[in-house]
């Protein structure tokens, strides 16, 4: 429709106006969908489920001129002509998708509704018996393995599981699925011997979701370890430091006298000091496993001879023409052979001594010094 107007004033100036419009009672056609990015198939109208195994879908579809395209009483697409299209991400579980075209005069199209299922994640394992990296002291009579999947459901035949020992092999025996407690149980043939078991898991559901390969270890240790070896120990010694060699069981501690020295390394040799005292010594060493079973022990006995060092043999003195200076030197002594040499302690006296109590050195020279200079040397 168009109003003409001419407006005029009183003096004859006249102005012609129009203004048009339009009266649109009729809501555009419902829009058709076309297409989309669904897996694996099209969008299917009339309340029949599409399934996605992406959370992100793409719809497509057609419009009158000048519509916008709402989805839930949410406009998504302004309003435009020709094709559309619109990406959408949804979270997990079922939608319900409204879609309308709505043209400028605010008239709505019949809703085209499209129900939606997503379901994009892979189920998941819940928990484990027994744990993971867990050791054990006696053989689980089963491995139960309890999953997540809150989609589409368990794809049976396409998943996999398990068990295997420490070389990979795989374990006989039967795994029985309880679909109800998404609960898978394995019961081997025979009872697990002590070792490392792997179990292997790739889970896949109705959706073409799949897992990664999983990975779960438990040890069974059930048998106590060895008793650690010991290297050979020359008795008695003259040192009051003593360092203690030996092997033991992969995984296996060390302890001495209740306490622990070695942890539960793989490495099978070990070390670890000792400070005697003058005397017998006596120690007690044993294996430990990681469930706390201990070895019989290894009880080694050393006796520590605390004597006084030889005497130091002066092998050379030099004197300077003054008389007033002398280097004395002593190379030839062997400290690392009297044990526990710490030093040398260094006196000077006019005259001929023979006890040292009540005298003070002049100076005391580290183990690894063998020359003194006395210098200047008063008369």
């Amino acid at each position: 429709y168009t109003v003409s107007l001419l407006a005029q004033d009183s003096a004859g100036n006249a102005q012609p106006y129009s203004v048009s419009f339009f009266v649109d009672g009729y809501p555009p056609l419902a829009p058709e969908i076309t297409g989309s990015s669904v897996v694996p198939s099209g969008l299917i109208e009339a309340g029949k489920a599409n399934r996605s195994n992406s959370s992100k879908i793409t719809l497509k579809g057609t419009r009158e001129d000048e519509c916008s395209v709402w989805i839930n009483d949410s406009r998504l697409v302004n309003a435009g002509s020709g094709d559309w299209s619109l990406e959408l991400d949804l979270e997990e579980g079922e939608h319900l998708l409204q879609v309308r075209l709505e043209d400028p005069a605010g008239n709505s199209s019949e809703v085209v509704e499209i129900e939606m299922f997503v379901d994009s994640e892979a189920p998941a394992v819940a928990s484990l018996s027994p744990e993971h990296d867990s050791v054990l002291a006696a053989a689980p009579g089963s491995v139960i393995v309890n999953l997540e999947e809150q989609g589409s459901g368990l794809d049976l035949p396409n998943s996999l599981a398990s068990l295997r020992d420490a070389t990979m092999a795989e374990v006989e025996g039967t795994w029985n699925f309880d679909a109800e407690n998404l609960q898978w149980r394995f019961s081997p043939t025979q009872p697990l011997e002590d070792a490392r078991y792997t179990i292997v898991l790739q889970l896949a559901d109705l959706m073409d979701n799949r897992s990664g390969l999983l990975q779960y270890r438990f040890t069974v240790d059930g048998t106590p370890p060895p008793v650690p070896v010991i290297e050979a120990i020359v008795s008695p010694v003259q040192h009051p430091r003593l360092l203690i060699r030996g092997t033991k069981e992969a995984y296996a501690a060390i302890w001495l006298d209740g306490e622990e020295i070695v942890g539960h390394t793989a490495a099978t040799s070990w070390q670890t000091p000792l400070t005697l005292t003058p005397g017998a010594n006596s120690f007690r060493f044993s294996a430990r496993n990681r469930v706390g079973t201990s070895s019989d022990p290894h009880v080694i006995d050393v006796v520590y001879e605390d004597v006084p060092p030889l005497p130091v043999v002066i092998s050379d003195v030099e004197t300077k023409g003054d008389g007033r200076s002398a280097t004395v030197r002593w190379d030839g002594y062997d400290a690392a052979a009297q044990g526990d040499i710490t030093g040398f302690k260094i006196y000077l006296l006019t005259e001929d001594f023979a006890e040292l109590s009540g005298l003070s050195p002049v100076t005391e020279l580290g183990v690894d010094t063998r020359v003194y200079t006395f210098e200047p040397v008063s008369y």
